[in-house]
């Protein structure tokens, strides 16, 4: 049976900086499907259509910056970026959904953390008609976890109007110049559960109510 371990987080302070020393080497991630496009900071990223059967919203980019350790008030903690470009061809306004924006599952060298809610987001989540946003969100790990021990992670998103919506489930593993394992990732196939190198994860829990704020680097 999986050890189950629940790990309650007090609110992340406002103030957030690179931290010093070898903890602080960047960890770079890339996705593992529809990476078909690249982030206006040329990073590798995931491209999708926001499309259901009830309409079509527009066209969202989603990469990340990689896992690095920042402090977070005076402590040392491995913070992970997800970006986003929304870009909506629609003729109303649509806008990512803070409340349902989550780290679903991050697969760590011996453990699986779940449901890391961002401690930061920068930029404008409601996109106007003919509009491009970028949206920049921030999830910080739990304290004792470095960059080099984060393998691969997934983000839950979802897009909407007051009528559409789009949801879906982007994963990232680490970049080919730095992954140790080579993973194939299909719907039906969940490297954090099927890996044949890591046959019993434990999970933790990462519970904590979410809360907009604005953290300053």
């Amino acid at each position: 049976m999986r050890n189950l371990r629940h790990i309650m987080f007090a609110a992340i302070p406002v103030s957030l900086a690179l931290a010093a020393g070898c903890g602080s080497t960047p960890e770079s991630f890339e996705p593992s499907e529809r990476a078909t496009a690249r982030s206006p900071g040329g990073y590798t990223a995931a491209e999708y259509e926001l499309a259901s059967r009830d309409g079509t919203l527009g066209d969202a980019k989603v990469w990340s910056r990689g896992a690095r350790t920042m402090t977070v008030d005076g402590v040392a903690r491995t913070v992970v970026h997800v970006g986003f470009s929304l870009e909506n061809t629609s003729d109303q306004p649509i806008e990512l959904d803070l409340d349902r924006l989550t780290l679903d599952s991050a697969r760590l060298d011996h453990a699986v953390v779940r449901d890391i809610r961002p401690a930061r987001i920068d930029g404008d989540a409601t996109i106007q008609p003919g509009e491009v946003n970028e949206i920049n969100a921030y999830f910080p790990l739990p304290r004792d976890v470095l960059p080099q021990q984060v393998d691969a992670f997934r983000v839950k998103w979802r897009v909407g109007d007051s009528e559409v919506s789009y949801q879906q489930q982007t994963p990232f593993l680490e970049s080919p110049d730095r992954a140790q394992y080579a993973y194939y990732y299909t719907p039906y196939y969940d490297p954090f559960y099927y890996d044949p190198y890591f046959y019993h994860p434990r999970i933790v829990v990462h519970a904590r109510p979410y809360r907009h704020r604005h953290i300053h680097r």
